[in-house]
């Protein structure tokens, strides 16, 4: 079956249609990757940053059970790039089964990593971590409350309203998290 289309995808490269090509072309490096998937998971060992950082990517557009798990283990790499470049895939991947561990990120010696970990949990409408992103802000610089802000509004939980009202209500809050917090309740979808 794979063999039947690889060759159909292979002739609709020459389609006279551009969309066509590219949807062709596109699905060609999908089915490509996807037939790598245990050569990127190994990659994974590498000891170079880069490699590792490339193979999480590839992994990511298979959208496979197997690249899954692999990126997830990606989420301890001693290096922040690799731990942010498999935030950023989980975020899209939107599996529920990594919400604890993309959690666990929210406490990353990392600023950038923390980030995205809360980018990816609002990307995921990850209920069970409102608590978490709640407690974030407290202490917290302006470009974190930012983003845990649009993280919480995508979220739209209830306990996510308390915070967000707290922090538009605060005087003391810099004007410019007060308006996000603005912003973001009028996102709550509820």
């Amino acid at each position: 079956m794979i063999k039947e289309r690889i060759q159909a995808l292979l002739k609709a490269l020459n389609d006279q249609d551009e969309g066509i090509k590219k949807a062709a072309s596109s699905a060609l490096e999908r089915l490509e990757a996807r037939g790598s998937i245990s050569a990127f998971a190994d990659a994974l060992k590498n000891p170079k940053a880069d490699v590792r950082i490339r193979a999480v990517y590839a992994l990511g557009e298979t959208r496979d059970e197997r690249a899954f798990l692999a990126i997830l283990s990606a989420l301890d790499d001693p290096d922040e790039y690799v731990r942010g470049a498999a935030l950023k895939a989980i975020g899209e991947m939107k599996d529920p089964r990594s919400i604890e561990t993309v959690t666990a990120r929210l406490k990353d010696d990392n600023l950038s990593v923390r980030e995205l970990a809360a980018k990816a949990l609002g990307d995921m409408k990850a209920r069970e971590a409102v608590e978490p992103l709640v407690a974030m802000i407290a202490g917290a610089d302006r470009n974190i409350k930012k983003v845990v802000i649009k993280a919480l509004s995508s979220i739209g939980d209830k306990r996510a309203e308390a915070a967000l009202l707290s922090l538009l209500n605060n005087p003391q809050e810099d004007p410019y998290i007060r308006k996000e917090a603005a912003l973001g309740l009028g996102e709550l979808g509820f």
